[in-house]
């Protein structure tokens, strides 16, 4: 087995070692490629469901941590898990039926240019490759996935008051401001059919789920992350409330919208804001705007 692997090991191998195992089932899942025995698929599919919870608890070590390299790490390590595939393949190699690296010379496009593909348009280029039940289960696969659209502004308080604004815009430093994320899903598709994330045989089904993730490339600074494990629908408003930094100046900030389970469907933003003095002011309006909150939702539990 160890002769078939993609990442060889840098030691000698100890091959009594259950690291050795975990190890060799990982980067086999990924591969897709054919067990020896038929005892492995077992040992694999109980792998994989512990190393789903050590990645979600990696993710939120690097979050308290504020790493937002190593946390993306992790979210593409996940995705790999849940596709079978290792994030420099191809990626349409997570449709069903194309399993030969030779599909993408076949396919100029990638994954997320497929999305709007006519099925006459598949048909032409698949035809003399796969027959016409698996070019449907592609066609239906490219439909189910997620098309959605996202904005998104800036909203908290200035010396005007409390505002929504565009950006980009200047803020107030040490201030906390809210992302208004709007996310409109363009396809439409069954209620069952979220669950059907990867073609792979070995996975589990899974609901989709989305991660939030506000951070700064320049000095690697996780800002903030936020799990949405709601399905998408046609609208769909979430919140990311962050903190401005103490120093002034200009800032890039980036705005990624990641999948849990997809590969190559990523969204990323970068947006810049003015970091201004702080106001004394807006500190204490959004301090009360805060407790006018929290007192809101004692008394609707009260009720």
């Amino acid at each position: 087995m160890i002769d078939r692997i993609r990442i060889p090991f840098r030691t000698q191998p100890q091959f009594d070692s259950p690291h050795l195992k975990a190890n060799l089932l990982i980067q086999y899942h990924l591969s897709r490629l054919e067990f020896p025995r038929i005892d492995y698929v077992t040992d694999l599919k109980s792998c994989l469901d512990q190393i789903i919870r050590i990645i979600q608890a990696l993710i939120d070590l690097c979050a308290h941590k504020a790493l937002l390299s190593p946390c993306l790490l992790c979210i593409h390590f996940l995705q790999m898990i849940i596709q079978s595939r290792w994030i420099t393949d191809p990626d349409i190699l997570t449709l069903p039926h194309i399993t030969d690296r030779s599909f993408t010379h076949i396919f100029s496009s990638h994954l997320c240019q497929l999305i709007d593909i006519k099925h006459e348009t598949l048909t032409n280029i698949l035809q003399s490759h796969l027959t016409s039940t698996q070019i449907d289960d592609i066609y239906e696969y490219l439909m189910r996935l997620p098309q959605i659209e996202l904005n998104f502004n800036i909203r908290g308080f200035w010396s005007t008051g409390e505002e929504t604004r565009q950006l980009p815009t200047n803020v107030h430093a040490d201030q906390e401001y809210t992302l208004q994320i709007k996310l409109k899903r363009i396809n439409r598709i069954r209620r069952n059919e979220f669950r059907q994330l990867t073609t792979s045989s070995v996975n589990k089904p899974k609901d989709e789920s989305w991660i939030f993730i506000l951070g700064n490339t320049d000095t690697g600074e996780l800002i903030c992350i936020k799990r949405f494990n709601q399905i998408i629908r046609s609208h769909t408003t979430v919140s990311l409330s962050f903190v401005t930094t103490n120093i002034l100046g200009r800032q890039r900030l980036t705005l990624y919208f990641l999948s849990d389970g997809y590969l190559a469907l990523d969204q990323q933003y970068d947006f810049i804001i003015d970091i201004e003095s702080p106001s004394l002011q807006t500190q204490v309006n959004t301090e009360l705007d805060s407790l006018v909150d929290e007192l809101d939702k004692r008394l609707a539990a009260l009720q």
